[in-house]
């Protein structure tokens, strides 16, 4: 009945020239209904990125994504950010595409609404009734509109460095459990999504 997770990673990033910067991540999970404490229960997560910037308005972004999921071990993360101006930051990333606009500014923060998408779930591992331990991947695709307060945004980076605050409200779609054994799919009606963070 519920599903539980615990992770803890780290990331580095570093400018190589004036074009290129690289950024690595690299996470350890625990997934699980707290029941199944298994090899099963346990995930490494890692990404690896180019970031390439021939101008000021236009940056080419390669690499991939080690999820950790069954169902979608690998993304690419691959994509293009245009920024058209200080007002508007276009990120075509995938898997999480986002338009921001800027709504007004301070010296030390910044106000954005956006509008993006997401690729969401994640697999866990539990146990059945009869004590089997498996392995339950949860799919949904969503579209949100929300808020965010970051520092003042670095031309060229991935994301503001500092404290980011963000809500928003989304609709999710295309909600699905998939089992390791086998078991028919479940699928469940579309959703309202509320959601808070807080990035440092």
């Amino acid at each position: 009945s519920d599903l539980h997770e615990f992770s803890l990673g780290a990331g580095w990033m570093r400018r190589i020239n004036e074009q290129w910067m690289a950024r690595l991540m690299l996470s350890g999970a625990f997934a699980s209904d707290l029941e199944n404490k298994s090899s099963e229960a346990w995930q490494v997560r890692a990404g690896a990125f180019a970031l390439y910037r021939p101008n000021d308005r236009w940056s080419f972004a390669f690499g991939a994504l080690a999820t950790g999921r069954d169902d979608l071990p690998v993304l690419p993360a691959v994509g293009a950010i245009w920024e058209p101006s200080r007002e508007v930051f276009v990120n075509m990333m995938m898997p999480t595409p986002k338009v921001s606009f800027l709504l007004g500014e301070t010296t030390t923060r910044q106000q954005w609404v956006y509008l993006g998408g997401a690729i969401g779930g994640g697999t866990w591992a539990y146990d059945r009734a009869s004590g089997v331990g498996e392995r339950i991947s949860y799919n949904e695709f969503r579209l949100a509109l929300g808020w965010e307060s970051t520092p003042p945004r670095v031309p060229g980076t991935f994301r503001p460095p500092g404290k980011v605050i963000s809500a928003e409200i989304g609709y999710a779609f295309g909600r699905d459990f998939e089992f390791d054994s086998g078991a028919a799919d479940i699928s469940f009606g579309d959703a309202l999504m509320l959601r808070t963070e807080i990035k440092f």
